[in-house]
């Protein structure tokens, strides 16, 4: 044990002198931003503020309750980019808690990468929409002129129809609530994997209407589609073969194949001539040669 001293002074109460830091120290200490105070960053002084006042009345006329602190007790609207989504509390799909933690599209990355392959003024079919979140990207961040968009589910239905009011795309997204499959059928939606993790209140119909995309074909009247994106929990190579009659038209395909191998995926798609291209983000990115070079 080290013994101390100290003067008399100080032993009779007298406050000491401060403790002073060695010179190399101290400028050690001075060049070290994370010990000195920090002026809060944007999205930390965003947070603390709530959603602004406009999105609040937004979301108030959205969903017709009163708004706590801030929020809605039915949830809240986040913007991201030029795009806005209404995003429901008790809801943990992990898609929309990114969009809303993120302040970023869902897979921003290689919708980016994929609109730079595709081009602007696209027409597209989104036959697995979800919450909107590829279809609103589509329209107001990559300028398509026409989307068609598919989705069964009731929940993400409802929510898919708010988000496209909510962006003023009335006019531009016509959507159908109808799942696309091998053929017509009703899908169970408890044999989902990974598509959604909505909670369901008890008793809910759980049912999914599906059909083969090509008994929709009265709806794509335009002679070209820019892009297609198919998948989701149920797609198989009957799916592909239902949308034979589409993919005649398509330039690009995108299959989000959760459900089919990837290899028969190439085979199935080379019967309809295309070929694969690289792509970085999630699915398979497939072009149609035959109408690349027309």
């Amino acid at each position: 044990m080290v013994a101390t001293s100290v003067d008399s002074a100080t032993a009779k109460g007298a406050v000491a002198p401060a403790y002073s830091l060695p010179a190399e120290m101290e400028q050690s200490v001075a060049m070290t931003p994370a010990l000195l105070p920090q002026e809060p960053t944007e999205e930390a002084k965003r947070r603390r503020m709530g959603p602004p006042r406009d999105l609040i009345a937004e979301a108030r006329r959205l969903d017709g309750v009163p708004f706590m602190d801030g929020r809605s007790s039915e949830g809240e609207i986040v913007e991201v980019g030029n795009g806005k989504f209404f995003i429901p509390r008790g809801v943990a799909d992990p898609r929309l808690g990114r969009v809303r933690r993120m302040r970023k599209y869902y897979n921003q990355v290689g919708l980016e990468e994929l609109a730079r392959s595709v081009g602007r003024d696209t027409v597209m079919v989104d036959a697995n929409a979800g919450f909107g979140n590829d279809i609103i990207f589509w329209a107001v961040e990559a300028g398509a002129k026409k989307i068609y968009a598919f989705e069964g589910d009731a929940q993400e239905g409802e929510l898919l129809e708010k988000n496209i009011k909510l962006n003023s795309l009335g006019e531009k997204v016509v959507w159908q609530p109808c799942a696309i499959s091998d053929g017509e059928k009703i899908l169970d939606i408890r044999e989902r994997r990974l598509h959604s993790f909505f909670h369901r209140r008890k008793g809910e119909n759980r049912d999914v209407p599906a059909k083969p995309l090509d008994d929709f074909g009265v709806f794509f009247t335009d002679d070209t589609i820019d892009l297609l994106r198919i998948g989701g929990w149920d797609v198989s190579e009957g799916t592909i073969d239902g949308a034979k009659n589409t993919l005649a038209k398509c330039k690009f395909v995108l299959v989000d194949n959760e459900g089919l191998e990837r290899t028969g995926l190439a085979t199935k798609m080379k019967e309809y001539g295309f070929t694969r291209v690289d792509f970085s983000g999630r699915g398979e990115l497939y072009k149609n040669s035959s109408i690349q070079d027309a």
